[in-house]
């Protein structure tokens, strides 16, 4: 049940062009990353897992909330409240702050977000934060939350104060922070290039009137 629901607002084009383009494989999670993600949360993932990515919040919020009552049909939706939350921010915000991957199967659910380059945002991941905190939290339903990146990308993120308002049910209950799975790969071990805004002298400067290229060392990964 709580699949059909997430899969009503999956509504992301990028998830249905992949489909488009890779076919029936890409419907699938692979073996080797259910395996990973299983072990790390004592979880035996199927086959038939279902994930979607850049699943917006409100869309979360909308399932279960759904999802908590059974005895709101399709054809009768009623219209819920939609208080104001700290910060002058309301549960349905009509934005399209989102986690990046969630994987639902049975009554379990895992919220998803990643870091390939950098490191989380303090301001970012406080909001999400707030979000997840404000989620529906049905009866029988397990969620956990789980980073994924490079090794290096964790440094400190578990010294923020986002990571108070996750729910602790939600967490790694021997860390109390979100569960972290590394990146298997990032970049296949290539350079990587991005670009900046800058000076003449190529000084960065974001009111720059010029641009320029920036190669970087690859940020590819081995799970140990």
């Amino acid at each position: 049940m709580l699949v059909q629901l997430l899969r009503r607002f999956n509504r992301k084009e990028r998830y249905w062009l992949l489909m488009d383009a890779l076919g029936a494989p890409a419907r699938h999670l692979s073996e080797e990353y259910r395996n990973r993600l299983g072990a790390m949360l004592d979880a035996d993932i199927p086959k038939n897992a279902w994930w979607a990515m850049d699943y917006h919040f409100d869309w979360l919020h909308a399932a279960l909330t759904w999802f908590s009552s059974p005895e709101t049909s399709a054809d009768q939706i009623p219209a819920w409240r939609n208080p104001m939350k700290e910060g002058g921010k309301r549960i349905i915000r009509g934005n399209q702050e989102d986690i990046d991957l969630i994987i639902a199967f049975g009554s379990t659910l895992f919220l998803i977000e990643a870091k390939g380059e950098g490191a989380w945002s303090q301001s970012q991941m406080t909001s999400k934060a707030k979000r997840i905190a404000a989620l529906p939290q049905p009866a029988g339903v397990t969620v956990r939350l789980i980073l994924a990146g490079r090794k290096e990308s964790l440094q400190n993120i578990a010294n923020g104060k986002w990571c108070d308002e996750i729910p602790a049910k939600m967490k790694n209950e021997q860390t109390g922070i979100p569960f972290y799975l590394q990146l298997s790969s990032f970049g296949d071990g290539k350079e990587l290039c991005t670009v900046t805004r800058c000076e003449e002298a190529k000084k960065p400067n974001k009111n720059g009137e010029f641009w320029s290229i920036i190669r970087q060392h690859s940020v590819s990964s081995t799970v140990e």
